[in-house]
């Protein structure tokens, strides 16, 4: 089966260096004759990453007399990047000002002079996209989204057009524009002092609209541990709250008449593997919850009294509906899925704040394998890097048409590729329902072992389906003989004459520390008083089982160069950083507090975010349960369920 793709002609081989592209992409029972993802929208992705992490630059370097007087005593410590969490969260906000007015242009020069966003917005965009099923949803969802639905393919074009994205210069009539609508300024630095000191909150119980400082002396600002009494009814307002009322505002809504929107369906249960709105589903969880217990009973109440007594019955908190449903019975796993989108009063159903932070690890990734350098692939003897990552990435697809249930950890290269891809979103749904024949979501918050377990599961199962090693950076492999083989195999075809298999790395230095496992998504539980006893005691065994792992590999590696059954290339790169899933994490910042969250002058907090949204680990969720974060930025593999 031929395909056409829009965004590309690669070359089929990259001057005189020897490596070319397959003749056909192989997915499946697919043949594939050009790439569905191009090399020129790689490195657009690239150049777009490099410009995210001048900003952080930008933004950690920033003279303090550019911040506001609170922000000046924020530690930037690299492991406490409160500078940098604070601005993201100023971010979100400005994305939300942007998103619910962006206005749709069919030309992408037109688009770009009218309504493309300030870097900031346009690094919380991207990292929105990056949870693919979540996003597709709100965009489903959230009425507010559907402009931005219809642009879903138009990022990568529009850095293309752009040029270099830090770099780039808007009119003056579009910094004008974007004033008047969104009330700050274009630049995002200059945004920091004086435009963005507050967040407008309405209150839960009595729907009074409160000025929420971002900041405050005490630690309780909307960006640390946030506390704020109402002004009209003096209920105590914390994000549990606004969690709270957002769900029962869903729960709530009439989905039985006829001009009835999809946003009447509780958040995470409209779509599936299939990629398409399950409104029967969401229909059955909705009912679940209503049914699931009496504080959820309506009776003859009018709708807002039945809100009212919902949330009153849970002392206007989402953590006592997570426990009701979740502790005190066996959870659903759907029920699950939904309450994890109710976090705060943000509409969307990712923690944005959360998900710009465990991207930036990967920016970082990219960053330090200098990728993100301009020009750094525009010689093709450096182009074959991106060649060999498009390739390796479509049979990263082809695995997973051969077990659909299984979760599969990609590569640093190949979630380059995979995130590109998503970044192409309308596209990506149409190319996974095609050729692996679901959609196919990108897991960003996932606990350490079983990310461990999933990444041997992928090198064993990628080893078997390709015949050639899964990475080559040197760490050691799963499984006694694999290796060997694996070098046997190798060393016949080129002893035989034959043509190296497409996915065995053409020689480039850049080629093997990329096939390290991307961990940006690992959510690594922090060992403390809100675990109990025995999950500390599990977590703590089920690490010291991998480290014990990792050096019994090490060690029968050692035999095998010594034996010359082993590239000692090979072997001293693996010895040169840690193994995969194992690397130290900063569990706690220097003082204390959770860096998803922004602690002032020293002050301490119990983060309010969801599992996994916060950088350091100390936060407990907002729903309660376990506490855990995600201290790294790849995502997993498997069915949209999530």
């Amino acid at each position: 089966m031929s395909n056409h793709r829009e965004h590309g002609n690669d070359e089929q081989d990259s001057g005189s260096t020897g490596y070319s592209f397959p003749p056909a992409f192989l997915i499946g029972p697919h043949d594939l004759i050009h790439p569905l993802v191009s090399i020129q929208y790689v490195k657009a992705h690239l150049s777009l990453l490099g410009a995210f992490s001048a900003l952080r630059e930008r933004v950690e370097t920033c003279p303090q007399e550019d911040l506001p007087d609170l922000a000046r005593n924020l530690d930037s410590t690299p492991y406490s990047p409160r500078v940098w969490v604070w601005f993201v969260c100023l971010a979100v906000e400005r994305f939300h000002r942007w998103a619910k007015g962006v206005r749709f242009h069919q030309e992408i020069e037109v688009w770009i002079e009218a309504e493309v966003p300030p870097l900031d917005v346009l690094m919380v965009w991207h990292a929105y996209m990056l949870n693919p099923t979540w996003y597709a949803e709100d965009c489903l969802r959230l009425p507010m989204l559907h402009i931005l639905s219809a642009l879903s393919n138009r990022i990568i074009p529009a850095v293309i057009a752009m040029g270099d994205p830090a770099r780039y210069q808007p009119s003056e009539e579009r910094r004008m524009d974007w004033l008047a609508r969104t009330r700050t300024p274009f630049d995002p630095i200059a945004s920091l002092r004086w435009h963005l000191l507050h967040h407008k909150i309405t209150c839960p119980r009595c729907d009074k609209s409160n000025a929420a400082p971002y900041l405050t002396p005490e630690g309780t600002g909307y960006a640390q541990d946030f506390m704020l009494t109402c002004s009209s009814c003096s209920l105590m307002i914390s994000k549990p709250a606004l969690a709270i009322d957002k769900f029962v505002r869903d729960l709530t809504k009439s989905h039985k008449s006829a001009d009835a929107r999809l946003d009447a369906y509780l958040a995470g249960t409209l779509r599936g593997s299939t990629a398409k709105a399950d409104t029967k589903r969401a229909e059955k969880i909705k009912y679940y919850v209503v049914l699931s217990d009496r504080k959820f009973s309506r009776k003859d109440a009018e709708e807002e009294d039945w809100r009212r007594k919902i949330k009153e019955s849970f002392s206007h908190s989402i953590a006592e509906v997570r426990t009701l449903l979740l502790v005190s019975r066996p959870p659903e796993p759907l029920v699950k899925r939904a309450l994890s989108a109710y976090t705060d009063d943000n509409p969307f159903s990712v923690d944005l704040v959360g998900a710009v932070i465990r991207q930036g690890s990967f920016v970082s990734k990219m960053h330090a394998l200098s990728w993100t350098a301009p020009g750094h692939f525009d010689k093709p003897t450096d182009e074959i890097v991106l060649m060999h990552a498009i390739t390796r990435y479509h049979a990263f697809l082809d695995l997973l048409t051969t077990s659909p249930a299984a979760f599969f950890v990609p590569t640093l290269d190949i979630d380059l590729v995979w995130h590109t891809h998503q970044l192409m979103a309308g596209q990506y749904a149409d190319d996974c329902m095609e050729y692996v024949g679901r959609y196919i979501d990108h897991d960003d918050k996932v606990e350490e072992n079983h990310l461990s377990n999933a990444f041997d599961l992928t090198c064993t199962a990628w080893s078997k389906r390709f015949k050639v090693p899964y990475t080559h950076c040197g760490c050691p492999l799963p499984g006694a003989a694999i290796g060997a083989h694996l070098q046997h195999l190798q060393r016949k075809f080129f002893e035989s004459g034959d043509e190296p298999s497409p996915l065995s790395p053409p020689s480039h230095a850049d080629i093997p520390p990329a096939t390290h496992a991307s961990e940006h998504n690992a959510v690594h539980a922090h060992l403390n008083g809100a675990l109990n006893s025995y999950k500390t005691a599990e977590l703590r065994r089920q690490r010291r089982t991998r480290e014990e792992e990792m050096q019994a590999r090490r060690e029968r590696d050692m035999e095998r160069v010594q034996n010359g059954e082993l590239d000692a290339e090979q072997y001293r790169r693996g010895r040169m950083h840690f193994a995969a899933f194992l690397a130290p994490v900063p569990f706690a910042s220097p003082a204390g507090g959770a860096a998803g969250c922004v602690p002032v002058n020293q002050t301490t907090c119990a983060a309010v975010v969801p599992v996994g949204s916060c950088l350091a680990g100390t936060c407990a969720s907002a729903g309660g349960g376990d506490s855990a974060c995600s201290s790294d930025g790849g995502g997993v593999a498997g069915a949209g369920e999530g």
